[in-house]
């Protein structure tokens, strides 16, 4: 997919399970709600910017919770969710996790999730968290809940860097709450 094309368009097109090549160069404002098993792997340079103004990067919404996604490769900077939430939404609210809402077995993996406004990254349930840069997100690296979620190797650091987020309530690197297994 190249700087300019639709990347939620080339998912609508395709079936659940389809591999998407994110090209070099910046992909401005998207916003993808994933299917079950899709993989979006960036070339070198791929930048998705949701230029102060788009919420999510990667998320679900009620009705369309998409499992065994994968998030590889990516430059993922300047996102704007509420609060508590983030660019990719692997998980929900505390309220979603305890009514069996959200997703299952997200992988992100080699991205860097940078300058984005809240959070960089939430889990949910087996979300792996591999070896990715996170920071310099305006309250917290990454956080959420989930079951059996693995962080490893991640460098995550700088976040809350303008000091504007409580680190009493939640801001810093992470925070996780009715997790399991992690």
């Amino acid at each position: 997919i190249y700087p300019g094309e639709s990347i939620q368009a080339k998912v609508d097109a395709e079936p659940p399970g389809t591999r998407f090549t994110i090209k070099a160069g910046t992909h401005e404002l998207q916003s993808v709600i994933p299917k079950d098993g899709d993989a979006f792997v960036g070339d070198s340079g791929a930048i998705l910017d949701g230029e102060g103004v788009t919420a999510y990067a990667f998320h679900w919404v009620a009705g369309r919770q998409p499992s065994n996604v994968l998030i590889q490769g990516l430059i993922i900077q300047h996102y704007n969710p509420p609060t508590q939430l983030a660019p990719i939404q692997a998980g929900g609210t505390v309220a979603q996790y305890l009514a069996g809402e959200g997703t299952y077995g997200w992988v992100i993996q080699e991205c860097e999730i940078r300058y984005n406004s809240t959070r960089g990254l939430s889990i949910g349930n087996h979300t792996l968290v591999l070896n990715n840069s996170i920071h310099h997100n305006g309250q917290l690296g990454i956080g959420g809940t989930g079951d059996s979620v693995i962080v490893q190797g991640n460098d995550i650091a700088y976040n809350n860097y303008q000091r504007a987020f409580d680190p009493g309530v939640e801001a810093g690197g992470a925070k996780f709450f009715e997790t399991n297994w992690l």
